[in-house]
């Protein structure tokens, strides 16, 4: 019962979270953060376009039960952070450390994200080796 209870609670904070990316994702393009001077607005745009791209197929891969899909597309959603975090980065070194807890957050979400798909990479790999085995028993049997 408790395992029932925890992977439901791991895929609906997983489809909160990707529901939250894509939201962050349009909101950059919608609203373009004017807050990074100096820096090519092409990131911030890229921030928002690989937000919305991953987060939106990662939650599409996830209702629909995809993990392949899901594996996929989360680092495309890990790039978006990861193009926030950096930006977040350059305000702490050019402008003030104050910005340091926002960049440690985002970092952290980056990198969290970035496992995920490791973790979903041994689930492939594993369902990959499962399968190989089925059809290795399967020409034995017909042999």
């Amino acid at each position: 019962m408790a395992r029932h209870f925890a992977k439901s609670f791991e895929r609906v904070v997983r489809i909160a979270a990707y529901v939250a990316l894509l939201i962050s994702g349009i909101g950059v393009l919608v609203w373009t953060p004017q807050s990074y001077e100096g820096i090519s607005l092409a990131f911030t745009y890229a921030w928002g376009i690989f937000q919305v791209l991953g987060g939106g197929v990662a939650l599409i891969a996830l209702l629909a039960r995809r993990v392949l899909w899901e594996w996929r597309v989360v680092l495309v959603a890990a790039l978006g952070v990861g193009f926030y975090a950096g930006l977040s980065w350059v305000q702490v070194l050019t402008e003030a450390a104050v910005h340091t807890a926002r960049a440690g957050d985002i970092t952290a979400l980056f990198l969290l994200l970035v496992a995920r798909w490791a973790m979903l990479w041994v689930k492939v790999e594993e369902a990959e080796a499962v399968e190989r085995a089925r059809n290795l028993s399967e020409r034995d049997e017909e042999v």
